[in-house]
């Protein structure tokens, strides 16, 4: 995934959402909820939304621990950009592991760095963690995770993310994503329902999840969270940059109208 993506998508009543550089999002009404998609592209077609809003993902990637992301937002902000999503990896071994990695307290005050920087430049901020294994390979990704105890794989996973949320609650970001693509977790949503209870205990903004684009949202936490996130990778949106406002805008309302559209009749 790139370290940073480009999302627009119209102001609704709920967060200012900064999705993802080489991306757009659209946000769409679910009844009480929203549906927020990222559609891969690099050109941002304004029949989407009568109302756009851009902004990027800012991965913490650099590996240097005194490496100053403050030339990057200045930079984000040069450009207009109001809203910025930043992305925390969470390490993890392997799919097999019974554990993610504890988040480096660098870090942490990485993240607390950038966060203050965007807001005093007048950037609303949101945070996304992103499990990432260090052990790759055919079928072994974050969404085909396979711990030896769901519970005790849950349990150091809410210990990172209720960090995370702490200090996005302390630098005032306005949404926070409890998770990422985290398929085979989905199905275990008693612990999921606990995640989500403690983080709102620390976090007073909107929360997310995101889900991968082969499957729309449907596991029952999703209703408690303030917006229903889905990761749109489809194929005719990620067939290479070169296609014109008009070609991307077409594929997008055609997986519309058979994938999301009806998502949204059936969930009200």
């Amino acid at each position: 995934m790139p370290n940073s993506k480009a999302r627009t998508g119209p102001t609704t009543n709920g967060p200012k959402l900064s999705l993802l550089s080489t991306f757009r999002s659209v946000i769409v009404s679910v009844g009480t909820h929203a549906l927020c998609v990222m559609a891969a592209t690099c050109v941002i077609a304004d029949s989407l939304a009568a109302s756009p809003r851009v902004g990027v993902v800012l991965g913490l990637y650099v590996s240097d621990p005194h490496f100053d992301y403050g030339r990057s937002i200045d930079e984000i902000g040069s450009l207009g950009i109001r809203d910025v999503l930043v992305l925390v990896p969470i390490d993890q071994a392997s799919v097999g592991s019974s554990a993610v990695v504890p988040v480096p307290e660098s870090m942490l005050r990485r993240l607390e760095v950038v966060l203050d920087q965007a807001r005093r430049r007048g950037i609303d901020t949101g945070v996304i963690p992103i499990v990432s294994l260090q052990e790759l390979g055919p079928g072994k990704w974050r969404g085909t995770l396979e711990p030896p105890s769901w519970p005790a794989w849950f349990a150091g996973y809410r210990a990172e993310i209720r960090k995370i949320a702490t200090i996005a609650a302390q630098e005032d970001a306005t949404l926070l994503s409890v998770g990422s693509e985290l398929y085979s977790s989905e199905q275990h949503e008693e612990l999921w329902a606990r995640l989500i209870a403690e983080v709102r205990a620390v976090f007073p903004g909107k929360l997310t999840y995101s889900a991968n684009w082969d499957h729309l949202p449907t596991a029952t936490f999703v209703s408690l969270l303030d917006l229903a996130g889905l990761n749109a990778y489809y194929e005719p949106l990620c067939e290479g940059q070169s296609g014109s406002d008009a070609a991307y805008a077409e594929a997008w309302r055609r997986i519309r109208s058979e994938t999301i559209d009806p998502w949204q009749r059936a969930h009200g």
